[in-house]
């Protein structure tokens, strides 16, 4: 009997609307429609303390407009940076 099972990868076995993003060190599936405060959320992570950076090769691109419309395609990489006060013990 033949084996199916595989890596998944961007694009494999899935909705066409929607795509894989890294954010950080998660891998995100969301719509390729959809804004920084979805992927944040999507990500678990806080958009009130958080906001998306773009990276492409060196470059980086703030999305300070949490509600900006965004298209989004497999294999997008971002990070996030803190805009909340820093915990100093």
């Amino acid at each position: 009997m033949p084996d199916h099972t595989h890596d998944a990868k961007p694009g494999d076995d899935k909705d066409p609307k929607t795509v894989i993003v890294q954010i950080g060190d998660k891998s995100v599936t969301t719509p390729k429609q959809t804004t920084p405060r979805a992927l944040l959320t999507a990500a678990g992570l806080d958009p009130d303390r958080r906001r998306l950076v773009g990276i492409t090769g060196k470059a980086q691109h703030p999305y300070p407009d949490l509600d900006e419309k965004l298209t989004v395609h497999d294999g997008q990489v971002f990070i996030t940076v803190s805009i909340g006060p820093t915990p100093v013990s």
